[in-house]
């Protein structure tokens, strides 16, 4: 028996996160504009010390997100929403990192070890002025053509998150041992970042198709939580499956970077404090067994 899982993706193509200089607020037309995007906006707001990325929901109390209902990415009918809810988009920063809060309703399912019976979200940006979310990036060349010539314009760049052997309120993403080898992935909570062309041609940040391809590193770092998570000390593995199985609750993913990276082969988008990034974001969820 396997499990499936059932890709729910946030109909954001062409949503929008606009980057608020500090003297914006809330009121400012600048704030609320996203140039570009006039279905679905998320504001970054300039709110320095206030997120400690534990994936808890605590901190971001007062900040306004955006809702986006989560249809089947392969079958985007309205009548196959995710039956959970919404998704939760919010967003700041502190002049140096960004900060994002993903919420997502739905029954607690953990099983350590099998990430495909765990929940996964993923966020996409556009890097190429040619990317489309359709086909992540949309470069019409299948393995063994697609290249960063042949595919130049078309790089989208991804956030993605299988919690599976990622313990709650810890911390996942780049770090010394996987950094050290110039590439964007995570051995030990598989937070990782990935460049794409298109759904075919996807790679982790320093590889490519004919293996490694330029030094890079993940400059992501997140943590994930569930509402019906009841600890009140730190967790570690030993405490899995950390909650009871079936309750319902709320999903929580918290994530940081840095605003800008030391990315030199489009793998990274890179944020500028009162310009507009154009995002997407995806969410995975266990809901049954097939021989």
């Amino acid at each position: 028996m396997v499990l499936r899982l059932f890709l729910l993706s946030a109909v954001v193509v062409s949503g929008a996160i606009h980057f608020a200089a500090a003297h914006e607020g809330h009121g400012d037309e600048a704030a609320g504009s996203c140039a570009g995007s006039p279905d679905i906006g998320v504001v970054a707001y300039y709110r320095p010390g206030i997120v400690t990325v534990d994936g808890r929901e605590d901190d971001w109390d007062g900040i306004d997100g955006f809702e986006v209902q989560l249809l089947p990415a392969l079958d985007p009918d309205v009548d196959k929403a995710y039956a959970g809810g919404k998704m939760s988009i919010k967003a700041i920063h502190d002049g140096s990192n960004v900060f994002f809060m993903l919420q997502v309703d739905g029954e607690y399912a953990y099983s350590q070890g099998a990430n495909e019976k765990c929940p996964s979200v993923a966020l996409m940006f556009q890097v190429g002025e040619n990317a489309s979310y359709h086909n992540m990036g949309g470069c019409k060349n299948l393995p063994g053509s697609c290249n960063n010539m042949s595919c130049r314009g078309h790089e989208v760049d991804i956030m993605h998150f299988s919690i599976g052997n990622a313990i709650p309120g810890r911390l996942y993403g780049g770090n010394l041992a996987d950094n050290s080898e110039g590439t964007g992935n995570d051995r030990f909570g598989h937070l990782v970042d990935v460049y794409a062309w298109n759904p075919h041609c996807r790679y982790l940040d320093g590889k490519g198709p004919t293996g490694k391809s330029s030094y890079a590193q993940n400059d992501w770092h997140g943590a994930w939580w569930h509402s019906k998570i009841t600890f009140n000390s730190g967790i570690v593995a030993g405490d899995s499956p950390y909650s009871e199985d079936g309750v319902k609750g709320t999903y929580y993913f918290e994530f940081s970077r840095p605003l800008r990276t030391m990315d030199r082969s489009q793998q990274d988008v890179q944020f500028v404090i009162g310009q507009t990034s154009r995002v997407a974001a995806a969410f995975w969820y266990p809901i049954g067994e097939i021989k």
